[in-house]
Protein backbone atom coordinates (compact mmCIF):
# COMPACT_ATOMS: atom_id res chain seq x y z
CA UNK A 1 0.00 0.00 0.00
CA UNK A 2 0.92 3.46 -0.46
CA UNK A 3 3.00 4.82 2.59
CA UNK A 4 4.52 8.03 1.73
CA UNK A 5 2.92 11.46 2.63
CA UNK A 6 4.05 14.80 0.83
CA UNK A 7 2.25 18.53 0.86
CA UNK A 8 -0.86 18.84 -0.74
CA UNK A 9 -0.23 19.62 -4.46
CA UNK A 10 -2.54 22.81 -5.77
CA UNK A 11 -4.39 22.04 -8.86
CA UNK A 12 -1.85 24.04 -11.91
CA UNK A 13 -1.83 23.56 -15.47
CA UNK A 14 1.71 21.63 -16.51
CA UNK A 15 3.59 24.77 -18.26
CA UNK A 16 3.91 24.42 -21.63
CA UNK A 17 0.67 21.36 -22.08
CA UNK A 18 -2.19 23.79 -24.37
CA UNK A 19 -5.43 23.02 -24.91
CA UNK A 20 -5.23 20.72 -27.61
CA UNK A 21 -3.02 18.60 -25.80
CA UNK A 22 -5.00 18.62 -22.91
CA UNK A 23 -7.75 17.48 -24.90
CA UNK A 24 -6.25 14.98 -26.10
CA UNK A 25 -4.92 13.42 -23.12
CA UNK A 26 -8.08 13.36 -21.86
CA UNK A 27 -9.83 11.59 -24.27
CA UNK A 28 -7.52 8.93 -23.69
CA UNK A 29 -9.51 5.61 -22.60
CA UNK A 30 -6.28 4.72 -20.38
CA UNK A 31 -4.87 6.70 -17.50
CA UNK A 32 -2.96 9.37 -17.69
CA UNK A 33 -1.24 11.51 -15.05
CA UNK A 34 1.27 14.27 -15.32
CA UNK A 35 3.85 14.85 -12.49
CA UNK A 36 6.75 17.68 -12.31
CA UNK A 37 9.89 17.41 -11.65
CA UNK A 38 9.63 17.44 -7.81
CA UNK A 39 7.02 14.56 -8.26
CA UNK A 40 3.36 16.76 -8.05
CA UNK A 41 0.79 15.52 -9.94
CA UNK A 42 -0.10 18.48 -12.13
CA UNK A 43 -2.84 16.99 -14.58
CA UNK A 44 -4.82 14.13 -14.55
CA UNK A 45 -7.42 12.26 -17.47
CA UNK A 46 -10.68 11.35 -15.92
CA UNK A 47 -9.66 7.66 -16.79
CA UNK A 48 -7.23 8.31 -14.36
CA UNK A 49 -8.95 9.82 -11.98
CA UNK A 50 -11.38 6.69 -11.92
CA UNK A 51 -8.59 3.95 -11.86
CA UNK A 52 -7.94 5.84 -8.66
CA UNK A 53 -11.44 6.03 -7.07
CA UNK A 54 -11.79 9.68 -7.96
CA UNK A 55 -15.11 11.50 -8.97
CA UNK A 56 -12.63 14.05 -11.29
CA UNK A 57 -9.32 14.38 -12.66
CA UNK A 58 -10.14 17.84 -10.36
CA UNK A 59 -10.45 15.92 -7.48
CA UNK A 60 -7.23 13.41 -8.38
CA UNK A 61 -5.00 16.60 -8.89
CA UNK A 62 -6.22 18.46 -5.66
CA UNK A 63 -5.65 15.50 -3.52
CA UNK A 64 -2.72 15.23 -1.28
CA UNK A 65 -0.52 12.02 -0.28
CA UNK A 66 -2.57 11.33 3.14
CA UNK A 67 -5.95 11.44 0.93
CA UNK A 68 -4.67 8.61 -1.85
CA UNK A 69 -3.05 6.66 0.74
CA UNK A 70 -6.53 6.79 2.58
CA UNK A 71 -8.44 5.99 -0.73
CA UNK A 72 -5.93 3.45 -2.37
CA UNK A 73 -3.74 0.60 -1.39
CA UNK A 74 -1.06 -0.04 -4.44
CA UNK A 75 0.82 -3.59 -4.64
CA UNK A 76 3.41 -4.60 -6.64
CA UNK A 77 2.66 -8.10 -9.28
CA UNK A 78 3.78 -10.03 -5.75
CA UNK A 79 1.54 -9.06 -3.47
CA UNK A 80 4.11 -6.56 -1.61
CA UNK A 81 3.33 -2.72 -0.73
CA UNK A 82 4.55 -0.10 -2.61
CA UNK A 83 5.95 3.26 -1.28
CA UNK A 84 5.09 6.38 -3.48
CA UNK A 85 8.71 6.66 -4.39
CA UNK A 86 8.30 2.79 -6.05
CA UNK A 87 5.96 4.27 -8.56
CA UNK A 88 7.01 4.55 -12.21
CA UNK A 89 6.25 8.38 -12.52
CA UNK A 90 8.46 9.23 -9.67
CA UNK A 91 11.57 8.07 -11.24
CA UNK A 92 10.02 9.77 -14.14
CA UNK A 93 9.93 12.82 -12.62
CA UNK A 94 13.71 12.36 -11.97
CA UNK A 95 14.77 12.42 -15.57
CA UNK A 96 14.95 8.72 -16.03
CA UNK A 97 12.77 6.41 -18.14
CA UNK A 98 11.04 4.03 -15.48
CA UNK A 99 10.59 0.13 -17.02
CA UNK A 100 7.16 -0.93 -17.06
CA UNK A 101 5.41 -2.30 -14.28
CA UNK A 102 2.61 -4.03 -13.28
CA UNK A 103 0.83 -2.81 -10.30
CA UNK A 104 -2.49 -4.06 -8.31
CA UNK A 105 -4.76 -1.36 -7.10
CA UNK A 106 -7.35 -2.14 -4.18
CA UNK A 107 -9.62 1.22 -3.57
CA UNK A 108 -10.22 1.10 -0.06
CA UNK A 109 -13.72 0.70 1.54
CA UNK A 110 -14.72 -0.54 -1.57
CA UNK A 111 -12.64 -3.22 -1.78
CA UNK A 112 -12.37 -3.19 -5.77
CA UNK A 113 -9.28 -4.75 -6.85
CA UNK A 114 -7.97 -3.85 -10.47
CA UNK A 115 -4.55 -4.51 -11.97
CA UNK A 116 -2.46 -2.31 -14.51
CA UNK A 117 0.27 -2.08 -16.64
CA UNK A 118 1.98 1.24 -15.66
CA UNK A 119 4.76 3.26 -17.56
CA UNK A 120 6.28 6.37 -17.16
CA UNK A 121 8.31 8.44 -19.84
CA UNK A 122 10.63 11.38 -18.82
CA UNK A 123 10.05 14.38 -20.92
CA UNK A 124 10.78 17.81 -20.78
CA UNK A 125 8.16 20.91 -21.18
CA UNK A 126 8.49 23.21 -24.07
CA UNK A 127 9.65 25.74 -20.96
CA UNK A 128 12.53 22.72 -20.10
CA UNK A 129 10.42 21.77 -17.11
CA UNK A 130 11.10 18.18 -16.33
CA UNK A 131 7.94 16.16 -16.78
CA UNK A 132 6.34 12.30 -16.34
CA UNK A 133 3.96 11.45 -18.29
CA UNK A 134 2.27 8.24 -16.61
CA UNK A 135 -0.39 5.94 -18.45
CA UNK A 136 -1.86 3.32 -16.55
CA UNK A 137 -3.73 0.73 -18.76
CA UNK A 138 -6.03 -1.20 -16.88
CA UNK A 139 -5.04 -5.33 -17.06
CA UNK A 140 -7.34 -6.37 -14.96
CA UNK A 141 -9.41 -9.28 -17.42
CA UNK A 142 -6.02 -10.32 -18.56
CA UNK A 143 -4.28 -10.86 -15.10
CA UNK A 144 -7.36 -12.91 -14.22
CA UNK A 145 -7.32 -15.06 -17.48
CA UNK A 146 -3.62 -15.42 -16.89
CA UNK A 147 -4.02 -16.77 -13.71
CA UNK A 148 -7.13 -18.98 -14.26
CA UNK A 149 -5.35 -20.75 -17.02
CA UNK A 150 -1.99 -20.79 -14.93
CA UNK A 151 -4.65 -22.61 -11.97
CA UNK A 152 -5.78 -24.95 -14.66
CA UNK A 153 -1.95 -26.07 -16.35
CA UNK A 154 -1.53 -27.08 -12.87
CA UNK A 155 -4.61 -28.79 -12.07
CA UNK A 156 -3.29 -30.74 -15.25
CA UNK A 157 -0.29 -31.64 -14.35
CA UNK A 158 -1.24 -32.79 -11.39
CA UNK A 159 -3.88 -35.16 -12.77
CA UNK A 160 -1.31 -36.37 -15.72
CA UNK A 161 1.34 -37.26 -12.82
CA UNK A 162 -1.83 -38.94 -10.68
CA UNK A 163 -2.61 -41.39 -13.41
CA UNK A 164 1.16 -41.38 -14.78
CA UNK A 165 0.00 -39.97 -17.99
CA UNK A 166 1.40 -37.76 -20.58
CA UNK A 167 0.79 -35.30 -23.37
CA UNK A 168 2.08 -34.61 -26.91
CA UNK A 169 1.75 -31.85 -29.34
CA UNK A 170 1.97 -33.30 -33.11
CA UNK A 171 2.56 -29.76 -34.75
CA UNK A 172 1.12 -30.20 -38.21
CA UNK A 173 2.75 -26.46 -39.61
CA UNK A 174 6.33 -27.75 -39.03
CA UNK A 175 5.61 -31.37 -38.71
CA UNK A 176 6.76 -31.18 -34.95
CA UNK A 177 6.04 -33.79 -32.47
CA UNK A 178 6.58 -32.16 -28.77
CA UNK A 179 6.36 -34.18 -26.06
CA UNK A 180 5.61 -33.36 -22.23
CA UNK A 181 8.71 -34.50 -19.69
CA UNK A 182 5.89 -37.30 -18.19
CA UNK A 183 5.93 -39.26 -21.90
CA UNK A 184 9.72 -38.52 -22.25
CA UNK A 185 10.06 -40.35 -18.88
CA UNK A 186 7.77 -43.23 -19.59
CA UNK A 187 9.95 -43.85 -23.46
CA UNK A 188 12.86 -43.59 -21.68
CA UNK A 189 14.10 -40.52 -23.65
CA UNK A 190 16.26 -38.01 -21.69
CA UNK A 191 13.90 -35.04 -20.62
CA UNK A 192 14.36 -31.75 -22.57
Amino acid sequence: MLTETVAPTPTRRPSGLGDHAIALLDALADGVTVHDGSGALVHANAAAAALFGFSSAKDLVEADAATLVAKVAVFDEHGGALALADLPGRQGATGEDAPERLVKRVLRGAGIERWAQVRAQAMRSPNGEPWAVNTFRDTTDKVIRDRELAEQQKRLELALAAGAMGVFEWRLTDRRVVWSPEIERMHGIPVG
